[in-house]
Order: C-alpha cells, then sequence, then structure tokens
C-alpha cells in the first residue's frame, strides 16, 4: 500500500491541497509534489519504489519547489499545475497559474536536469494571451481556478493544451502552430483561428486589410522566426517597407480571434 508521511511542513485544512505524481529525480518512480494556496510546497520524495511507494516529507532545503517562499509570487488555489518537458531537454517543467487574475498561466524552467530538479521563474507565458490569464466575466472568461491539460490530441508529435475555465464552464482548446520565436518558446494558438483578408497579395510595401482592425500583429518568415510584432489601433493597413521582398506567414489578434495567412512581398 501506499505509505506517506502525515505531517506535511505547510498543510491545514484551509490550504486546500494539489497533489502532483511526478518522477522528479529520474528514479524510476512517483514522487509527490504538493502545492498549496498562496506560496506554499511540500516535497514528499518517494523512498520505496514504484510498485511499493513509501513518501517521505523532505526539508525546505530539499524542495525544488521552495523558490516561492522567498519569492512575492502567490499562486492560485485549486489550479492544476502540470509538470511537462516544455522545452524539451529531458527533464520536467512545470506552469503555474498566478493568484493575480490579470496574470497568465507561466511556465517555470527546469535549469537543473532530470535527476537534480533546480526551478526558475520565467516570463513566459505559456499560451499566447488572447485569452489566457484575464479574468473578463462580462464575456464568460473567468481564467480563475483555471485546469489545464497538455496532450498531444491531433497526434503531430507535439503538445496541445485543454483549458478548464472553473467558473465559466468554458472548454478551450490551444493548438500547437510549431511556430517558435528567437527564444524557442513554443506558441499555443487559441482555436478560434480563421483567415486574414488583405491585399493586394503579393504586396508593394503597403497591406491593406479589409476592415479597421486594433490588435496585435505578428510577421513570421518561412523559417518560423518572428520578425516583426506590431500593435495596431484603429488601423486598415500596415507598411512593410523594412521587410525583404519574400513569402511571409501573417497573424492577427484582435477582437477576441485569431486571424492568420500568407503573403509575398515584392517591391
Amino acid at each position: 500500500g501506499v505509505v506517506m508521511d502525515a505531517n506535511p511542513q505547510n498543510f491545514n485544512s484551509g490550504f486546500n491541497p494539489c497533489h502532483n505524481l511526478v518522477d522528479i529525480d529520474a528514479d524510476g518512480d512517483l514522487d509527490n509534489l504538493v502545492f498549496y494556496d498562496n506560496k506554499y510546497t511540500d516535497f514528499y520524495l518517494n523512498v520505496g519504489s514504484a510498485t511499493n511507494p513509501n513518501f517521505v516529507l523532505q526539508p525546505s532545503s530539499l524542495n525544488p519547489l521552495n523558490i516561492f517562499v522567498s519569492s512575492s509570487i502567490d499562486f492560485q488555489a485549486n489550479t492544476t499545475q502540470q509538470f511537462v518537458d516544455f522545452d524539451n531537454d529531458g527533464d520536467f517543467d512545470f506552469s503555474l497559474y498566478s493568484a493575480s487574475n490579470t496574470l497568465p498561466l507561466y511556465y517555470y524552467e527546469n535549469t537543473g536536469d532530470s535527476a537534480n530538479a533546480v526551478f526558475s521563474s520565467s516570463s513566459v507565458p505559456v499560451l499566447d494571451t488572447t485569452y489566457n490569464g484575464t479574468r473578463d466575466i462580462t464575456n464568460g472568461n473567468n481564467h480563475f481556478y483555471g485546469l489545464y491539460s497538455f496532450v498531444d490530441i491531433d497526434g503531430d508529435s507535439d503538445l496541445d493544451v485543454f483549458e478548464l475555465d472553473f467558473f465559466g464552464d468554458i472548454l478551450n482548446y490551444y493548438e500547437n502552430m510549431e511556430i517558435v520565436d528567437t527564444m524557442t518558446q513554443v506558441n499555443w494558438f487559441a482555436e478560434e483561428t480563421e483567415d486574414f483578408g488583405v491585399y493586394p497579395n503579393p504586396c508593394m510595401g503597403i497591406l491593406n486589410f479589409n476592415k479597421v482592425e486594433t490588435g496585435q500583429l505578428f510577421i513570421y518568415g518561412r523559417a518560423g522566426t518572428l520578425l516583426k510584432s506590431v500593435a495596431i489601433e484603429n488601423a486598415q493597413s500596415i507598411e512593410l517597407n523594412d521587410l525583404d521582398n519574400g513569402m511571409y506567414y501573417i497573424i492577427l489578434d484582435a477582437d477576441r480571434k485569431r486571424r492568420q495567412g500568407t503573403i509575398i512581398l515584392q517591391k
């Protein structure tokens, strides 16, 4: 049977523990990393085996999640933490939703290795900001007590994201489009994606939109590198004369939707 130390360092009845079973030390069995409300965590090391676990509470000095105690970061109660190898370097990183309802789901990088986890905070949001991190009750998107799952649902060998808005009863799906920036950050895009109407195409330097837009425009090269990011406010065109002739992939986040398209620049 499962044996677990009954004297957690941070536990009380109001702390709402969230347990995460993950092989954090790469020894072939599952350990238990526990998140409570606010900034409290416990680390239970499995000193038994995969078939006969024995979870023993470790001191704070050995807790790889103890970074929160000395930081100003509080995390949201009752949200799921997901341990995933986000940067594909062979060890577990994790995602965490801040207690602030204005901040997105952030990624914490394991700067140690698979056997010795050392987590560092990051300013990189896991999802695009079209929906993530905005508590918009009027439009039915609370993102409060958000529940997240990372799974390759479309069988294309990368992780996509399902997000359950606990209070809004909304399930959002983000597809991993495999577009990366210069920091090799993977971007998950919201499901609400449609074609982006622009003209003329080929473009001679001034790209026109089919209607007045307010949002964020991203322009990627053919290799998937982000070349240009422009905030657009009540505009119906953009100048591209600073780009070389060639083919580009464009994305516009506006009106809580994502539009995408391909253009050819021929000045």
